[in-house]
Parts: C-alpha cells; structure tokens; sequence
C-alpha cells in the first residue's frame, strides 16, 4: 500500500501540535518546517468529452471439467464455503 503525503495545511496542523507538547526525557525535537501556502492553481477548463474507442471484453480463462455441482462452485466462489485442502503440483506443471 502506498502513503499519501500529507497536505501543505495538514503539516502546518502538525507543526503547531508538535509545539504544544512537551519533549520526553533527553530526546531532541524535532521539527519540520511548514512549506509556505500557495494559492490553489485554477481548475483546467473541460471542453466536450473526446470519444474513447470501445474495449474488448477481456478472455475468460476456461477451466478443465470438474465434478463439482454448481451449488459447490457458487459458494465457493461468493466465499460462503472454504476450500477443503491444496494440491501442491511442484514439479508437474
């Protein structure tokens, strides 16, 4: 997962609590200077949608037969029926 960074008023908010507390023991504080506020850039006028060419529909992968009844496969597919044991294939493939 990836980390946001915090915004320009978030740092700012952060630096006035940091001020407020008192340091423990003989650590030194460390603070982090603010960045000066800009004014917010203007939004980019939209003009008309441009058309986007249509996708194809991804291939589905097609299983081998199984003997399972669709019941099985529907619950075990919506996560309603946990999967039993694995089949460990090391070397066959």
């Amino acid at each position: 997962m990836k980390r946001r960074t915090p915004t320009p008023d978030e740092l700012r908010l952060w630096a006035e609590v940091a001020k407020s507390v008192a340091p423990l023991g003989d650590r030194v504080p460390v603070v982090a200077e603010a960045a000066p506020i800009a004014a917010p850039a203007p939004a980019p006028s939209r003009g008309p949608p441009t058309p986007q060419p249509a996708r194809a529909a991804p291939a589905r992968a097609t299983a081998a037969p199984t003997t399972i009844d669709r019941r099985t496969v529907s619950r075990l597919s919506r996560g309603a029926l946990a999967i039993d044991a694995r089949l460990d294939l090391h070397g066959m493939t």
